[in-house]
């Protein structure tokens, strides 16, 4: 279980993250927009979602359950790394790892992962494993 932080956290954290893959926050709406088929060529549209996401990341507003889903797929991280601020984060599925290869009946994910240049195979999984 993990500690959901304060609205001004989150903002804080949310801005970093958008920072880190964008070379802004409008620019995060636009691609916002386009993964949730609105009109991303209005600009009321992307008006409206970058005052949303300023209230957000400025702390005066929370996050909404519907702009979890695309703001964790845009960013790459999971609700929770969002909502905790990077102290509890869950793997994500597409990384590769000891224990999704493990149940891998594919012989080349095998190879893959014993012949990787960070030697994944030698090291324990996320759980200590």
């Amino acid at each position: 279980m993990f500690t959901v932080k304060t609205n001004k956290e989150i903002g804080m954290n949310l801005k970093a993250l958008i920072l880190q893959r964008y070379p802004s926050v409008r620019q995060f709406c636009i691609c916002y927009l386009k993964m949730s088929k609105q009109d991303f060529e209005d600009p009321d549209q992307i008006r409206n979602l970058s005052n949303r996401f300023s209230q957000i990341i400025n702390g005066k507003k929370a996050i909404q359950t519907y702009d979890l889903q695309y703001t964790t797929e845009l960013l790459g991280v999971s609700a929770e790394d969002v909502l905790s601020c990077g102290e509890a984060g869950v793997p994500l599925k597409e990384r590769i790892t000891n224990y999704n290869v493990a149940f891998s009946k594919n012989e080349l994910d095998w190879k893959n992962l014993l012949t990787m240049e960070e030697a994944i195979g030698a090291y324990a999984d996320e759980y200590g494993k």
